[in-house]
């Protein structure tokens, strides 16, 4: 879609460093491989083979694991070299350089050569000699001996290369260098571009692709004739590199073949189709495009389509009727994404249609949201109201007009920074009310709720009325009385006291719930009393945890005398362990002298000795819901960044899931408090030194009363007698130490209780 073109495969889940292996160093199998730093957790060796134009990822393999890797490069030595943060996300102050050898090459002459060359270049070599060296086992030798001809600049010689029997590597090695002479020295364009037109025939794929793109990179414009039966080429790869070319010889005659090629394409290779949009890109001129944009082939008015999206054209309108659903797509897709903003009205007006496909409503909601017309603003309402569309796309209509006054900066479907203009609430205000009516009388309760947050939103208190007899009749829905009592609070309703009495003698606890959070926006009377009832009398803990929030929240007397008398109760051991951090966050939210002094006896009563005693009171009365989406959605503490739960995340730490089999509540919560007092098996770093002085660092794997079992970068799994250990150092988790900076003990309070529901 939109020209993305795919991926080869996934190799790292935080790729820092990549190496190419040069050829010589390490074993045989090691031939056309990279090496990735996957940061944190280690070095991958992997390979690919051609696929189509592309290529694919073969085979991935840990070549060194169990490290914190920043970079990896191949020393002239032979020599893997790669850099190791150590440990955690802050700096470190500290890190190791690591050296891996073969060592069944020690002692390898060859070895030593390439050193050698390496260290003192090829400065004196001959042609002759350098020509060989272009056929040398090491890319850098190789590399080398090519940039050496280049300044000897050994056209005859380089030329002769193509003509004798070498191998591909040596020609494509000759195809660069002249490459590199072609541009720097104009006089010798013409013998240079008639030996790349040489290699157009021969029998090896790839030394026909990298002729082909040589003549691109020095723009030989007279061998535009010669390239155009190559776009029949068996090998992708060459398909590929001929479109590439003819777009930069830049000859409009090209244009028939290049659309013919697109046409034998049809889409099959996501990279050819690049290629021929590319050419395009370059070479069609407004007629061209118009002409393929009513082409019978899917795949060239496609091409058409994506060539105007770079262009930010407007007439790519004309794809949003376009009889294939991909095309329509595409064009919603490019409009609203780059986005197009002169053809944004045609997209906005889909939104009114009866046959508009649904893979395009955000979009086109998210144009008339964009445009922010009062016209605008009726089309989303009317939309909203249809019961022939999805009820997710209605919701988002609606949120649309919530938003339409204040718009974030962020744009609705795209996720990036647009921002937009303050528009007047007016517009929505009235096109919402039009049809709030009908909405509020159907029956789908998603956009009903969606409906009360937008009246919210806009403050039409129109609507309370309708909304407060919905409340009282008993056969509505309970998602829909629970949101109710709060719209109704926003709005000032004048009986709201009247809707608060009735939600708190309702039969539901989520209503009760609702109702009680909202109790300081009324002036009901004696609400600190009606809520000190609750604390006495209610036993369900999220009604309780409610009222305490409540009384924190109001400014009251009572509302104070209340926290006190549970502060008394909490200092005297009487208050059940899931209410106490709610009563001391509520109770820090006055300034009262009173309090204060209390919540200070309180804190002074934990023991000294117990690390973990300031936060122990995070151990009952979590949310597991809120705890959840702190683990999943918060990016300052990213949980899933270095966890996973059933191997979905990171990788860094243990896979948490069956945590709470494996840890009490308590271990939990010192695990995040406390990350270095007890680090989980198989991630706890540790430096060994013998007592015969040898040392040996990595992960302890094992342990018990007569050895431990260490993973050793360096010397694999070793086994270590404990009784010849003189000395053992812990390294530092890689969970962070301060991450009680970045949740509060309430939030660290429902982590706990989404961690323990990991059974």
């Amino acid at each position: 879609i939109d020209d993305v073109l795919p991926w080869s495969g996934e190799v790292a889940q935080g790729p820092a460093g990549l190496a190419f292996y040069p050829g010589t160093g390490l074993p045989e199998s090691f031939q056309n491989h990279f090496l990735v730093c996957d940061f944190p957790g280690g070095i991958w060796s992997f390979d690919v083979k051609p696929r189509g134009a592309s290529f694919e990822l073969v085979k991935k393999e840990k070549f060194l694991w169990n490290l914190w890797p920043t970079d990896v490069t191949f020393g002239p030595d032979g020599a893997v070299y790669v850099s190791d943060w150590v440990a955690g996300w802050q700096m470190p102050d500290k890190g190791r350089i690591y050296r891996i050898t073969d060592p069944a090459l020690t002692g390898d002459s060859s070895l030593a050569a390439v050193k050698k060359m390496l260290n003192e270049g090829l400065t004196g070599k001959s042609a002759k000699e350098l020509l060989d060296l272009l056929g040398h086992r090491d890319q850098r030798i190789r590399l080398e001996a090519q940039s050496r001809l280049v300044g000897l600049r050994a056209l005859q010689e380089l030329i002769s290369v193509l003509t004798e029997d070498r191998t591909a590597l040596v020609k494509i090695h000759g195809l660069w260098a002249l490459d590199q002479l072609g541009r720097t020295l104009p006089t010798v364009a013409v013998p240079v571009i008639q030996a790349f037109l040489g290699q157009l025939t021969s029998t090896n794929s790839d030394v026909r692709a990298q002729a082909v793109k040589m003549i691109g990179n020095i723009h030989a414009t007279t061998a535009s004739d010669n390239l155009v039966p190559l776009l029949n080429d068996p090998s992708a790869r060459v398909r590929f590199e001929t479109a590439q070319s003819l777009a930069k010889l830049g000859d409009k005659a090209s244009i028939d073949p290049i659309l013919a090629f697109l046409r034998d394409n049809n889409n099959q290779d996501a990279y050819l189709t690049h290629a021929g949009v590319m050419a395009l890109l370059r070479l069609a001129n407004t007629n061209v495009l118009a002409n393929a944009a009513q082409d019978s082939s899917t795949a060239i008015r496609r091409a058409a389509l994506l060539v105007m999206r770079r262009q930010q054209n407007p007439a790519i309108v004309k794809f949003l009727n376009d009889f294939e659903p991909r095309i329509v797509y595409e064009a919603a897709r490019a409009i609203n994404d780059v986005p197009i903003d002169d053809a944004m009205p045609e997209l906005a007006k889909w939104l009114t249609k009866v046959d508009c496909p649904t893979n395009i409503l955000s979009r086109a909601i998210n144009a008339n949201f964009r445009i922010g017309k009062e016209p605008n603003a009726k089309v989303l309402a009317a939309f909203a109201r249809r019961v022939d569309m999805p009820d997710a796309m209605r919701a988002e209509a609606l949120g649309a007009l919530a938003d339409w006054a204040n718009p974030s900066p962020i744009d609705r479907v795209m996720g990036l920074y647009r921002p937009l203009p303050r528009r007047t609430q007016v517009h929505a205000q009235r096109a919402f009310l039009a049809v709030a009516g009908d909405i509020f009388a159907a029956r789908s309760i998603p956009v009903q709720l969606a409906a009360i947050k937008t009246a919210a939103a806009l403050k039409t208190k129109e609507v309370a009325e309708r909304l407060f007899e919905k409340f009282q009749n008993a056969g509505t829905p309970i998602a829909l009385r629970r949101e109710i009592p709060s719209l109704l609070a926003a709005l000032s309703y004048y009986d709201l006291p009247a809707a608060l009495k009735l939600a708190l003698a309702d039969p539901d606890r989520t209503i009760r719930q609702a109702a009680i959070q909202i109790l300081d926006q009324t002036a009901l009377p004696d609400t600190a009393t009606l809520l000190d009832q609750v604390l006495n009398t209610e036993p369900d803990l999220r009604l309780k945890q409610a009222a305490l929030a409540t009384l924190g929240r109001m400014q009251d007397p009572q509302a104070e005398e209340s926290l006190i008398k549970q502060l008394d109760l909490l200092l005297g051991g009487q208050i059940r362990p899931e209410l106490q951090l709610d009563i001391l966050d509520a109770a820090a939210a006055k300034n009262s002298s009173s309090i204060k002094e209390r919540i200070a006896r309180y804190e002074s009563s934990l023991p000294k000795s117990d690390a973990l005693a300031a936060w122990r009171i995070s151990l009952a009365g979590g949310d597991a819901a809120r705890g959840k989406t702190i683990f999943q959605q918060r990016e300052d503490v990213a949980c899933l960044r270095c966890h996973a739960i059933n191997k979905v995340g990171g990788t860094v730490g243990p896979d948490l899931a069956g945590i709470a089999r494996r840890l009490s509540p308590e271990q939990i919560l010192e695990s995040i408090v406390l990350p270095n007092k007890s680090i989980a098996a198989g991630y706890e770093n540790v430096v060994i030194t013998m007592k015969d002085k040898v040392s040996y660092a990595g992960l302890l794997k094992s342990e018990n009363d007569n050895e431990l079992v260490l993973e050793s970068p360096e010397d694999g799994k070793v086994r270590l007698k404990k009784n010849e250990i003189a000395n053992r150092v812990r390294g530092l988790s890689a969970m962070p130490e301060d991450l009680t900076k970045f949740v509060t003990r309430r939030e660290l309070r429902d982590l706990v209780a989404y961690l323990e529901t990991l059974k």
